[in-house]
């Protein structure tokens, strides 16, 4: 699991969810400095808000909402466009209308990805404090990449996190993979030279190994590549098809500082996933197929990516 400072905000905020937050408290046991920085978001937590509410506190600053929207948009043209699932959708004014208190309620729902609203209201008022940054620039590759040397139990430990974290996202990817059927993507033209295009921008920007493997060797027909998202992470998925069959589809995404894991499979209704870790890299195919079936397409795949 990547620590994001969206993760800690949720944390302070207790708006992490339950299996999540374990997983932050499980990671703490092997890491000082997250344990610190926990323990330090919680003792920040504080009856703050009830504290001021007797207080006449003054509206926030016409040039200070000015400058938010300044941020806002300069923010338009960097490359926060280009990750996927970050927007929000809040405007400049709902946003600051929310800091300055003219808003009451809570239904205004900011997303789990830190938004780049979210990102420029935080640079304004400086809420996003040094025990944020701290442990996010000088810790954050530190726990991608940590080994580590502990007891047998503390890796056993350690492994189940991993092996938590891979079962989500495979659930995740088995049930969106649930919903194609055989006209989801007929008619479809392929298009391999948008594809590997594609595929190149994404090798080019992110830690990421990205080819089209050849499935042909057991009949099926490579149709689409799309950029998807998980967790705010690049997700690439690749779609195959085979007379008699639904989709087939192939996904991968980046996992700095994850063990390599054996190929293994999990059965959902009408369809069978077969997932593995690799340098650095998660898999899963996720097909109507046999688990001799899902073993050679591994192999060709496996084979297609690591003697790249």
């Amino acid at each position: 699991m990547i620590v994001t400072n969206t993760d800690l905000v949720l944390f302070a905020d207790k708006q992490l969810p339950p299996e999540k937050r374990q997983l932050l408290y499980d990671l703490a046991k092997h890491d000082e400095k997250l344990k610190a920085t926990l323990a330090m978001l919680e003792a920040s937590n504080l009856p703050f808000k009830p504290a001021f509410e007797w207080q006449n506190t003054c509206e926030l600053p016409d040039r200070l909402r000015q400058t938010v929207k300044r941020m806002v948009s300069a923010s338009n043209h960097s490359n926060y466009h280009k990750l996927p699932n970050t927007k929000t959708g809040i405007p400049p004014d709902v946003l600051c209308a929310k800091l300055s208190g003219e808003l009451k309620h809570d239904n205004t729902r900011i997303s789990l990805r830190f938004s780049q609203w979210a990102q420029a209201a935080c640079l304004a008022l400086g809420i996003v404090t040094s025990a944020f940054f701290g442990y996010s620039l000088g810790n954050q590759s530190a726990l991608k990449n940590k080994s580590i040397r502990d007891t047998p139990d503390s890796v056993t430990k350690l492994q189940t996190v991993e092996s938590k974290i891979q079962k989500e996202w495979v659930d995740t990817v088995a049930n969106y993979q649930s919903l194609y059927v055989s006209n989801t993507v007929k008619g479809l033209i392929p298009d391999r030279k948008f594809a590997k295009a594609l595929l190149s921008k994404v090798s080019d920007n992110n830690t990421i190994n990205a080819t089209i493997p050849n499935l042909t060797k057991e009949g099926y027909q490579f149709v689409r590549a799309q950029e998807l998202g998980y967790e705010g992470d690049i997700l690439v998925q690749l779609i195959y098809t085979k007379e008699g069959h639904t989709p087939l589809a192939l996904c991968f995404m980046s996992a700095t500082g994850s063990s390599n894991t054996p190929l293994k499979t999990t059965k959902y209704p009408n369809l069978l996933a077969a997932d593995w870790v690799k340098q650095g890299q998660r898999f899963v195919i996720v097909a109507s197929e046999t688990a001799s079936t899902l073993q050679k397409l591994h192999t060709i795949i496996a084979t297609a990516f690591h003697n790249t």
